[in-house]
């Protein structure tokens, strides 16, 4: 179920112009006594994308609490969870894709997992968008980054934070219908040989260049609605929530890098409420 939520950011689709250089960034000003800070996260357990993590984790030493777009524990991730992603009525999976289709998706479920996918036939279609990209991230850790992060900042006895909750969360995914999910799937699909595209995502991200990172993704537009509830709504709520996060005590803050960029990202949204926010070199 991680998995769910560690895929989302690599939905989005975002444009912006060469400002945004650099995967972290200081947050000060605004009345903060103590500086917190902001990294961009590839949700990915590849090697490249722990590049700075002995940086990240002296940072993440000097802060109170670490915050993540979203804590997944048990509590989280429970039937509850799960029975919410359960599409209604009498609609299936195969009912919304074709043989060949329905095949191709099986073989990745069981690639990916062990597992059939007879065994996700109630599930909505948005979840087997994270299957589809996960088959194409390659994999050199135990956990990804933002993961592995928090990990470590239980163990030095950090504060943990969701930025948004699990519900929130599911909320943003639903934004389509179940055939407007499987369309969307089926696209993933059609472009399931991405090793290149990922290849430059991670020269982007390791190059700290999210303005290029942006522009990547840009050229895969998501349908406007879900853009919407995974980019707009989600980067107000998140702007919102971290302003508070980091006025009650100095914060490491772990999102998607996509979300920092743009003059609706993150970044932007907390300078204009007041914060300065520079990159870290």
């Amino acid at each position: 179920m991680k998995q769910l939520f560690l895929s989302v950011a690599l939905l989005f689709s975002i444009y912006s112009f060469s400002q945004y250089q650099g995967v972290l960034w200081k947050i000060s000003g605004n009345g903060l006594k103590k500086d917190s800070y902001l990294l961009g996260t590839m949700h990915s357990a590849d090697n490249r994308a722990f590049k700075n993590v002995e940086k990240i984790k002296t940072l993440l030493g000097q802060c109170d609490a670490y915050a993540m777009e979203v804590v997944a524990d048990a509590s989280s991730l429970g039937m509850g969870t799960i029975m919410k992603l359960m599409m209604k009525g009498d609609t299936t999976l195969s009912m919304l894709f074709t043989k060949a289709e329905y095949k191709t998706l099986d073989s990745l479920m069981q690639k990916n997992t062990g597992f059939p996918l007879v065994m996700l036939e109630k599930m909505q279609p948005i979840v087997l968008s994270v299957l589809v990209s996960k088959a194409d991230m390659a994999s050199d850790s135990s956990a990804p980054l933002d993961f592995y992060l928090q990990d470590w900042a239980k163990e030095n006895g950090k504060k943990i934070i969701g930025i948004e909750t699990v519900q929130e969360q599911l909320e943003a995914l639903q934004a389509l219908s179940y055939s407007e999910q499987a369309q969307l799937v089926k696209e993933e699909l059609a472009h399931q040989n991405g090793t290149d595209i990922m290849e430059q995502l991670f020269r982007f991200y390791t190059g700290e260049n999210l303005d290029s990172l942006a522009a990547l993704n840009n050229k895969n537009p998501m349908p406007p609605k879900l853009e919407k509830a995974l980019v707009g709504d989600r980067n107000k709520r998140m702007i919102e929530r971290i302003a508070e996060i980091v006025r009650k005590q100095p914060t490491f803050c772990a999102v998607g890098a996509l979300h920092l960029p743009m003059q609706n990202g993150i970044i932007e949204g907390l300078r204009k409420i007041g914060f300065v926010v520079e990159a870290v070199k």
